[in-house]
C-alpha cells in the first residue's frame, strides 16, 4: 500500500483514521529528528526549539514508536540507511 491510499480516502480527501493519526509524523517531530540526526543533546534540542527536555524526549520516543526504532540511536540510524535529507 503507497502512502497516497494509506492517507487518503477514495475521493482524495485526507484519512484521519485512529491508526493513521497514530502513524503520521507531525512537523514538531520532525524539527526534533532534524536537530537529534545533527547530533544534538535533549537539552540543545529543548533549547533551541524554545520546548521542555521532557517534550523533546516525548517526540523522540513517538517517533521512534511510528517508523520502528528501538532507541535514539535507532532512529539516527534509520534516518541514515532511509537517505532521509533533514
Amino acid at each position: 500500500m503507497d502512502l497516497t491510499t494509506r492517507y487518503h480516502g477514495p475521493e482524495g480527501r485526507p484519512n484521519f483514521s485512529p491508526e493513521n493519526r497514530r502513524s503520521i509524523i507531525t512537523f514538531r517531530e520532525l524539527d526534533v529528528v532534524k536537530l537529534i540526526c545533527q547530533g544534538l543533546t535533549n537539552q540543545q534540542v529543548a533549547d533551541s526549539l524554545y520546548i521542555s527536555q521532557h517534550s523533546v524526549a516525548r517526540h523522540v520516543r513517538s517517533v521512534s514508536f511510528k517508523i520502528g526504532a528501538p532507541d535514539r540511536l535507532g532512529l539516527i540510524l534509520s534516518c541514515v540507511h532511509k537517505h532521509l535529507h533533514l
